[in-house]
């Protein structure tokens, strides 16, 4: 069996997501030029704010998922892959950070700690307070924080889509502009493309962690096989 993440619940938002998307369609104007009313305009601003969630609790849940699934595989820090160690390590660089009055002390245990084989402990939630403004960048960075190797495979063109949906949302979301404002420029036709973008990325993003976990990248080649077993009974 092989590590795959759950796509329904992710579906179903982007579904409603489309469905808003086929409401506004039918009320655009079919005049030339369109001469769209304001609650028309203020729908399609709504709309990045509604997608953008979508995306955000979608990419959330499968970190989340990914982080829980790989915590039952109970890796000593020292068969953890040293790019994997930003996330296996999370708890020791809090504990360097807040260890101001004994640095020297916190420094030689962080050290002592990358040889020792006792597990790590992975939360699920690390990377809470960086998924609350996912842009292409901070899924790069999550990404090599968790030891995947490569870039994040989709289109500068997908990626550049996802910034202008997140950058839109944030315009609405914190009240920098109005809905109907944002929503002046563009019509059902240019949204539709973002929301295929985003959710191109979305799948995409699925498919590299699964790769990770099923290649267990995150794990020194040496001692890989050592955890195969388990990682294949963990996995549906």
């Amino acid at each position: 069996m092989t590590f795959s993440i759950q796509r329904s619940s992710g579906d179903a938002r982007f579904q409603e997501v489309r469905a808003l998307l086929s409401f506004i369609k039918t009320q655009e104007s079919d005049t030339t030029p369109p001469l769209d009313s304001e609650l028309v305009k203020t729908l399609r601003g709504l709309f990045f704010v509604h997608l953008y969630g979508a995306f955000e609790k979608t990419i959330s849940e499968a970190i989340e998922y990914f982080l829980q699934e790989v915590g039952t595989l109970s890796i000593c820090y020292s068969h953890a892959t040293v790019k994997f160690l930003p996330t296996a390590m999370h708890s020791n660089f809090q504990s360097l950070e807040a260890g101001e009055g004994k640095r020297w002390g916190k420094r030689l245990e962080f050290v002592r700690q990358l040889e020792a084989n006792t597990s790590c402990a992975i939360s699920n939630t690390i990377f809470s307070a960086q998924l609350q403004n996912v842009r292409p960048e901070v899924l790069s960075d999550i990404a090599a924080c968790l030891g995947v190797q490569g870039p994040i495979q989709s289109t500068q063109a997908n990626l550049l889509y996802l910034t202008e949906v997140v950058e839109k949302r944030n315009q609405v979301a914190h009240g920098r502009n109005t809905p109907a404002s944002v929503g002046s420029s563009g019509r059902s036709n240019n949204l539709e493309i973002n929301l295929n973008a985003v959710i191109l990325i979305a799948h995409e993003f699925f498919e590299l962690l699964e790769y990770h976990f099923n290649q267990l990248e995150f794990i020194d080649v040496a001692n890989r096989s050592n955890y195969r077993p388990q990682a294949a009974s963990q996995t549906i």
